[in-house]
């Protein structure tokens, strides 16, 4: 039994070691979980930014077909009404 003891002994140190080294990668772990959700999140945040931005652009592809048929109508001038050569000079 003295011998069993005296191995178990000497384990000890390199028992404690791996169980340090457990932790520290059981750490690592749970902060890259951590951080994994929080770019998952952000993810989520820019696709909505960019569908908003491709409806946007629908919209102004829209409106510049608009006025292009506009001016086809009237010939090489485009005609505006009152609200939209507001706009035209605001710009």
């Amino acid at each position: 039994m003295g011998f069993f003891w005296f191995l178990s002994s000497l384990q000890q140190p390199e028992l404690l070691k791996l169980k340090e080294e457990m932790s520290r990668i059981n750490t690592k772990i749970k902060k890259g979980k951590k951080e994994l959700g929080k770019k998952r999140e952000e993810q989520k945040g820019h696709a909505k930014d960019i569908a908003d931005l491709q409806s946007g652009i629908e919209d102004l592809t829209g409106k510049m077909k608009d006025l292009k048929e506009k001016g086809r109508n009237v010939g090489d001038q485009i005609q505006l009404d009152d609200n939209e050569l507001q706009e035209y000079f605001r710009m």
